[in-house]
């Protein structure tokens, strides 16, 4: 039994004196007026009247003093909050940690997963004494502290009662990251040298707090972390026999043969210990098109769909699917998925020359011709306005530079071939013999290709900026290398292909007779110009950022999200737009200016590990294995001052009914 009170001691001397004082009252006598009658009908009762005339009297047994006293003692149990201790002890500094990842809205427990974390955490602030201290965080790929440190108990349900369940993955790498900073203790600091280990201890004890940990356990292990002196008390919310059919994937694209034909890919798992019938239904654009059923699927088996969708071109200016499972189970999240097919872009890639017919011939090949806009212009273009336009807004992913240097950079990526990019770029003359002596096979441009054997007839030495990356490098000096420029990327040849010479043109390098130059070639547009990249993927994760570019489009858009709330966005420098609101599951729309429905993007769940709801008992932080504990409400104190304080005001009533009936009769 546990007894706590917001009172002092002279508050605690005045609660004492309050049975002393009703046992005073009874025994106190009332003290009459004499008085004259003209009868002799009176006498008897004055007679009985003079009995309690003086002020002190026997005490007599009265149901209603003993009411009043029992009454008093109530309420002062009441104050002093009488409490069973439980196997856990509540007292000094704790951090709430809350899961609101998708999984916790599984319904194996009474309403969800989240809503008993609540209801759990509700009851664990409580339970606070007066000089405890409580931080609430919530956590699933990112943690967000929604109340610092305090002992108002009424601003900690405030603020849970605020807390809204996501959409998003689980990842606790941050939150723990978090909460081992906020509780481990602070260093101590001994300056004059007189404190004893002892009194050190004390203190950093006193800093130090326990992380409550309301979740699932659905998340990976978090390797790089050391929770150090942190005590982590992990709650489990869940199940181990669960019911859920999960789509763990689901994509589509245009097939590359029949550019009508729409291919459909999902797989979908069965996450429970016992077999399930499954019954999935296709939409496009709402309207449902195909429909597969399935019985029996085995405990974690895995099922694989495939559907072909012709989609006339007049239709295909954005198609929207979905994928939904009929069969009711207990996670929702995971029973629908989406994906989006939007107009094919082709890269725009502007070559600027004087004439060469090599590059021009590497740019034209059938596998790259019909996957970019290609534009030529001579070598005076870098002088009008349409090239200054250019260096004002980014009209194209990348222009190369031959043997032509512009007066400003554009806002583009960009390929220099023999001259530098700016003055933050220098390139010497290098002696001859030149050969090449190493290349970066790591790098997505060069890799895996044969370049040992290069010959030159003359290159240049780059010296770049300082965050500019090596890709190829002669005996004496750089001749390939590339750096970042705000958000683009500048890369740099020390070698022209071809030089003007008496009237005539001469191969400065044999490079582009070899296999390795039309590779380099489409190399350099899938990294620079994202030669054959979707511009967004069919279907992306909840939280992730969305990278999109529009032609024509304005400076500023609208995203409408599956729910129907509206987001303007503004055009990046670099050209592009960048949303970070995809937060729902479902399909948003992208409208240009004047509300034209340009392109959509799908967010599903589309995850197995937390489509597998099976509740974990451990997780693993570093080298630490956190081993689950019994719930706060199965451990936390007992609160029996409630129930006092309504028997009080139930004897309040009954006090009342016997005053009230004495009296009448």
């Amino acid at each position: 039994m546990s007894l706590t009170g917001p009172f002092a001691w002279l508050g605690w001397l005045l609660l004492a004196l309050v049975p002393p004082l009703i046992f005073l009252l009874y025994f106190l006598k009332l003290r009459r007026s004499k008085i004259e009658v003209p009868s002799t009908f009176l006498w008897t009762r004055t007679i009985e009247d003079l009995q309690v005339n003086s002020l002190w009297q026997r005490l007599r047994s009265s149901i209603l003093l003993w009411l009043q006293l029992l009454i008093a003692l109530l309420l002062l149990m009441t104050v002093l909050r009488p409490g069973c201790d439980g196997t856990q002890r509540i007292g000094g500094r704790h951090i709430l940690l809350l899961d609101t990842s998708a999984s916790m809205n599984a319904t194996d427990l009474e309403g969800s997963r989240f809503q008993e974390a609540k209801q759990q955490i509700e009851t664990f602030i409580e339970q606070m004494n007066a000089d405890d201290l409580a931080m609430l965080m919530t956590a699933n790929d990112k943690s967000q502290i929604r109340q610092s440190y305090t002992s108002d108990r009424a601003l900690l349900r405030r603020k849970l009662l605020e807390v809204q369940i996501s959409e998003h993955l689980t990842d606790m790498e941050e939150a723990l990251a978090a909460a081992t900073g906020l509780a481990n203790p602070s260093q101590i600091r001994d300056v004059d040298n007189v404190m004893s280990p002892e009194e050190i201890a004390l203190a950093a004890k006193k800093d130090q707090a326990t992380l409550y940990m309301f979740s699932d356990g659905g998340f990976p292990s978090v390797k790089d972390a050391s929770l150090g002196i942190l005590d982590v008390r992990f709650i489990p919310l869940g199940k181990t026999d669960i019911n859920n059919l999960g789509i763990i994937s689901f994509n589509g694209e245009l097939s590359k043969v029949d550019r009508n034909r729409v291919e459909l890919f999902a797989r979908i798992e069965n996450f429970a210990d016992r077999p399930a019938d499954m019954e999935v239904q296709l939409y496009r654009n709402g309207a449902s098109i195909d429909a597969i059923r399935r019985e029996g699927i085995a405990a974690g088996e895995i099922i694989s769909l495939d559907f072909q969708d012709r989609v006339p071109t007049v239709d295909r200016e954005v198609v929207e699917y979905q994928l939904r499972i009929q069969t009711k189970d207990q996670l929702d999240a995971d029973n629908f998925a989406h994906c989006a097919i939007n107009p094919g872009r082709k890269p725009r890639v502007m070559l600027i020359t004087p004439g060469n017919a090599n590059l021009l011939a590497a740019l034209s090949t059938s596998l790259i011709g019909q996957g970019l806009e290609l534009e030529v212009q001579d070598s005076e273009f870098v002088k009008s306005d349409a090239f200054d336009a250019t260096t004002k807004y980014n009209s194209y992913d990348l222009i190369i530079f031959d043997r032509v240097q512009p007066a400003r950079l554009p806002l583009a990526n960009t390929i220099f071939w023999g001259v530098a990019p700016s003055d933050d770029w220098i390139l010497e003359e290098l002696e001859q013999p030149i050969f090449v002596l190493y290349s970066n096979n790591v790098h997505p441009m060069i890799s895996g290709l044969a370049l040992d054997s290069l010959a030159f007839l003359e290159a240049k030495r780059i010296k770049g900026p300082q965050s500019s990356t090596e890709l190829l490098a002669a005996n004496d000096g750089t001749i390939m290398m590339i750096a970042p420029r705000g958000g683009f990327q500048d890369l740099v040849m020390g070698f022209p292909l071809i030089v003007q010479r008496d009237g005539g043109t001469m191969p400065v390098t044999d490079w582009p007779g070899r296999l390795s130059f039309p590779i380099f070639i489409h190399n350099a547009l899938e990294f620079l110009a994202g030669l054959g990249q979707k511009e967004i993927n069919s279907s992306i994760r909840p939280g992730e950022l969305v990278n999109f570019r529009l032609e024509d489009g304005g400076d500023e858009v609208m995203v409408k999200s599956p729910s129907g709330q509206t987001q303007r966005i503004k055009r990046q420098k670099t050209g592009g737009f960048v949303f970070t609101g995809a937060d729902e599951l479902g399909i948003y729309q992208v409208l240009d200016q004047t509300d034209k429905h340009r392109l959509s993007f799908a967010v599903s769940l589309s995850d197995r590990r937390e489509s597998d709801i099976k509740v974990k008992e451990q997780f693993t932080v570093g080298y630490s294995e956190v081993e689950s504990g019994k719930s706060i409400e199965a451990n936390a104190n007992s609160n029996l001052w409630r129930y006092l304080l309504l028997t009080a005001l139930l004897l309040v009533v009954v006090e009342w009914y016997v005053y009230n009936r004495r009296i009448l009769m």
